[in-house]
């Protein structure tokens, strides 16, 4: 992709140098969620943020049941 741009005239010769010697900083296992499927629970999150109030899933000792079956 940055020879493209590169060739294309989109970035300089110094900015392409630059770029592919950069590391990418990309780690192989995200640091925020250790969750095997962090899409669905998302997904829960937002569902339950959008019909409970914060203080309410934080504070009430409330217990979260889905239909997610890992077998």
């Amino acid at each position: 992709m940055l020879n493209l741009l590169h060739e294309q005239d989109f970035i300089s010769d110094a900015e392409l140098i630059l770029a592919t010697s950069t590391a990418l900083g990309v780690s192989a296992k995200p640091r925020w969620s250790s969750a095997k499927y962090p899409a669905y629970i998302d997904l829960v999150r937002r569902h339950l943020k959008r019909d409970y109030r914060i203080d309410d899933l934080r504070n009430e000792g409330l217990q979260i049941h889905t239909t997610l079956d890992v077998r």
